[in-house]
């Protein structure tokens, strides 16, 4: 897990959210019996792993289960905040597949924008980098950097982060199932561990 504290006193003042923020993936069940808040930022080389995870989990428990993404930038990863204003916009314009399909894209060129990629490199630098990607979503540099900013996107953002301070996260990935921390299974377990553990419960 990345241990780096949380951006804690700029999200203070946002109310929690009173409905799960983040995003779900299509066909994603609702009044499903298992729900999972994966809180993720972009930029943790563990989120990345477990995403793999999670994706094949939640096909299992397809009509069963409902996943909430649900970004939270943690204060050491300096590019993260762009990049999930970035995802948040393609949601906004391209739907919650292209969403979806954009994690990956982040996942994929995760190294592009690390902390030592973006050394000697302005907040510019990565708005261009992030265009390369978004271009492909219909989205070029000048509507990705206005869009960046929409009160809406920010708001989104804000939420996610204040849902996360409030439950006490602190590293990612962190998992919540059904509103309980989970604490015996995590991002680095294979996939059978994650299903004969949900399975353990018999919610599903």
């Amino acid at each position: 897990k990345a241990t780096v504290s949380v951006l804690y006193w700029s999200f203070m003042s946002v109310p929690v959210p009173y409905r799960f923020p983040g995003h779900t993936p299509p066909g994603s069940t609702q009044g499903a019996g298992v729900v999972l808040e994966f809180y993720v930022d972009v930029q943790c080389p563990y989120c990345k792993k477990a995403w793999e995870t999670v994706k094949q989990v939640v096909e299992h428990f397809k009509g069963k289960m409902k996943l909430y993404f649900i970004p939270y930038v943690l204060a050491g990863h300096q590019q993260a905040y762009d990049c999930h204003r970035a995802l948040e916009v393609v949601g906004r314009k391209c739907g919650p597949a292209n969403y979806f399909s954009f994690v990956d894209v982040l996942f994929k060129h995760q190294s592009e924008f690390s902390n030592p990629q973006f050394k000697t490199k302005s907040p510019l630098d990565l708005l261009r980098l992030l265009a390369s990607w978004t271009v492909d979503y219909g989205i070029g540099l000048e509507e990705l950097g206005a869009s960046m900013e929409d009160d809406a996107v920010f708001d989104a953002i804000k939420a996610a982060q204040r849902r996360g301070i409030s439950l006490g996260v602190w590293s990612t990935p962190t998992f919540y199932l059904n509103g309980a921390l989970l604490t015996k299974v995590s991002g680095g377990d294979d996939v059978c561990t994650w299903i004969d553990y949900i399975d353990s419960f018999d919610i599903t």
